[in-house]
């Protein structure tokens, strides 16, 4: 449980809700970091800009360092 409490559904504006559909679809569900920051919405703004950029970029990626999951090898 966190501190700051998720905003609602409810509670969200329309740019937020937006969001939350998107979310929901992507990952099954919204997750709660997602939601707690969109109590601030310039941290909110930036957050999707840089969830955005990231998934433009991975695809740039070789599949060798996009798929790993502990770090470089031998490490």
């Amino acid at each position: 449980m966190t501190r700051i409490p998720a905003v609602s559904p409810d509670e969200a504006g329309a740019l937020v809700k937006l969001s939350y559909q998107w979310a929901k679809r992507r990952f099954g569900e919204v997750p709660e970091p997602f939601a707690v920051m969109a109590n601030h919405r310039k941290l909110f703004a930036a957050h999707m800009i840089a969830e955005t950029a990231a998934g433009k970029a991975s695809p740039a990626l070789p599949t060798s360092v996009r798929d790993q999951e502990d770090g470089p090898q031998g490490t």
